[in-house]
């Protein structure tokens, strides 16, 4: 007998029957799809073999191939501070968007939590910035300050290393405000979706006071 995983998706339905069991998602597997409702309740059965039983990642890949997922993805202000458009960054790489659209932070203070749920790609040992990827498979870079790599760790702190789980509005660095711009480095930080060309928009909202957790990026596939 077939096993079946139940599951609920915006406006769609879709059912899945695997006649083999062991070709995964190739030419086995029949596919229908088709919208079943007005309002944002809808349902998805999977038929499975015993072959497929806790493969969830198969499942995962049925919901990318069909197109199902939020139809906006949210980044959050990963510090608080002033929230202000890339092109007020003195830095071309990225005022004209080399890295990818986004926005930056004016910061008012010295904590830098994490925007997505996901995990950290890349902690830089320095602590001037941080590179993760979310759950949605968005690429955020946050970096802290202008040529700050230059301080070589002076005045950070790291609390997270490379493949750490985080959760929205969890720690990622510390860093002392007064002591970098004491340095003479500008500490505006920069937030850059790096995989821009994933989305048919990035809206970035600024020109207003953030706290950590507002929104600061509003990405549409």
């Amino acid at each position: 007998m077939p096993r079946i995983y139940e599951g609920g998706f915006r406006d769609w339905v879709f059912v899945v029957l695997f006649e083999n069991g062991t070709h995964g998602l190739q030419a086995d597997a029949l596919v229908l799809k088709y919208n079943l409702f007005e309002n944002d309740i809808g349902c998805g059965v999977l038929y499975m073999t015993d072959a497929q039983k806790g493969k969830t990642s198969m499942f995962e890949s049925l919901k990318k191939k069909l197109g199902f997922g939020p139809a906006e993805i949210i980044v959050a202000v990963p510090v608080a501070g002033q929230a202000v458009p890339l092109s007020e960054v003195s830095d071309p790489t990225f005022s004209e968007e080399i890295l990818g659209k986004g926005a930056a932070i004016i910061p008012s203070e010295g904590r830098v939590v994490s925007p997505v749920d996901g995990k950290v790609e890349l902690m830089f040992d320095t602590g001037h910035a941080v590179s993760l990827c979310s759950e949605d498979g968005t690429e955020v870079l946050v970096h802290v300050g202008l040529d700050t790599v230059k301080l070589a760790g002076m005045h950070y702190k790291v609390h997270k290393k490379n493949g750490d789980a985080v959760k929205k509005g969890d720690l990622l660095i510390e860093f002392d405000l007064d002591a970098i711009r004491a340095e003479g480095y500008d500490p505006i930080t920069p937030v850059v979706i790096c995989n821009t060309d994933a989305y048919s928009s990035v809206q970035a909202h600024t020109g207003m006071t953030v706290g950590a957790q507002d929104t600061l990026l509003t990405l549409k596939k």
